[in-house]
């Protein structure tokens, strides 16, 4: 029999299997008289060169890579992903994207012996790209901006300032964040206003990177600003200028109220703001969009239907702690909350 006769029965006795075999599970003493692999192990490495060369051509899923196994760009590619990922717009080709090991952002693989940057072993080994001399002053460099890719096609030998001149590629389609110069600071905030991208839910989301907050902040003629502060006070028609925002931040508070459970600090949708005063903004920053107070499981508008059940039971004569211990295994609340809640305790003394 001719190696490629060999070759197709290992691989046609393979697939009979109920589940594809692996390496370890080679061995001809498991199996009964007539059901045996047609080859020994040693035999089917020495058909295919390595066992996941004997997988690929079975067209089976590779399962590890074999440290004798020659590493092959095709090897590689195995561990990648193909995603459009590539942030520079010239580059039209597919990324190859790394799905294991990463340093630094970087795809890593140890390759004989070596902990190799993949990115490098494909562009100078396997590309045979040896490097420009002077060789300090060259790096493989992703045309395509993304670290993680070892495409062949999007890599090559950079020096240090095509490389940060090809990070800025592609950038200018971006709306800048850099305002010009404006008269009056409700032109200023018309302007942040306008460079805003609206998502799904309405919110309006400016494209300058927010505070440790969440909120975000503009500067006009040295002085900062909030931009949601602002886009609330020229809602309700206040005057837009450093004084009346200076006497407003402290005993006001502008509270997000955009229809998502969690809203974005970033929003500046003057009709997703609302402007409270003193104790009832304290009172209301308290509550998020669905009704809930802040640590509090019960709803708000739960409240009223535990009283109304708590006084049903007193008319059957039941006892109040028996009540308290009813309610809160419907609620899934400790028996403390419901008595709370009946007395009208600080957290709910607002809701009738």
């Amino acid at each position: 029999m001719t190696d490629e006769e060999l070759k197709a029965e290992a691989i046609a006795w393979a697939k009979r299997q109920p589940n594809f075999p692996k390496a370890a599970d080679w061995v001809k003493k498991r199996y009964e008289k007539g059901q045996k692999p047609p080859v020994t192990n040693k035999e089917l490495r020495k058909l295919f060169g390595s066992y996941n060369n004997f997988r690929r051509e079975a067209e089976a899923e590779i399962l590890k890579h074999d440290s004798n196994e020659p590493v092959t760009l095709d090897v590689l590619k195995q561990d990648c992903k193909e995603e459009m990922l590539s942030k520079n717009p010239e580059i039209v080709t597919p990324c190859w994207i790394w799905q294991k090991s990463l340093r630094e952002g970087y795809a890593q693989k140890k390759i004989k012996r070596k902990d190799w940057p993949v990115h490098i072993y494909v562009h100078e080994v396997l590309g045979n790209n040896p490097k420009p001399k002077p060789k300090k002053n060259y790096s493989v460099d992703h045309k395509c901006q993304v670290t993680n890719c070892i495409n062949p096609d999007h890599l090559w030998w950079a020096t240090r300032k095509q490389q940060a001149k090809n990070q800025t590629r592609g950038k200018s389609t971006k709306p800048s964040v850099k305002p010009p110069d404006h008269s009056s600071l409700k032109e200023r905030l018309n302007w942040y206003q306008s460079q805003c991208e609206v998502d799904a839910n309405g919110c309006w989301i400016p494209p300058k990177k927010p505070l440790d907050s969440g909120y975000v902040e503009f500067q006009y003629k040295g002085k900062k600003y909030q931009l949601h502060i602002q886009s609330a006070l020229q809602n309700e028609g206040h005057p837009l200028n450093r004084e009346y925002y200076e006497s407003f931040t402290p005993y006001h508070k502008v509270l997000h109220k955009c229809p998502v459970t969690k809203p974005d600090k970033r929003c500046c949708n003057p009709d997703h703001l609302e402007i409270w005063e003193k104790e009832e903004a304290n009172r209301q920053n308290t509550l998020d969009t669905r009704g809930y107070h802040a640590g509090v499981k019960l709803k708000k508008e739960e409240i009223p239907e535990i009283r109304e059940i708590y006084h049903d039971c007193l008319e059957l004569g039941w006892n109040k702690m028996k009540i308290y211990r009813h309610i809160g295994s419907i609620y899934g609340v400790a028996e403390s909350t419901i008595g709370h809640v009946v007395k009208g305790a600080t957290t709910w003394k607002d809701i009738e």
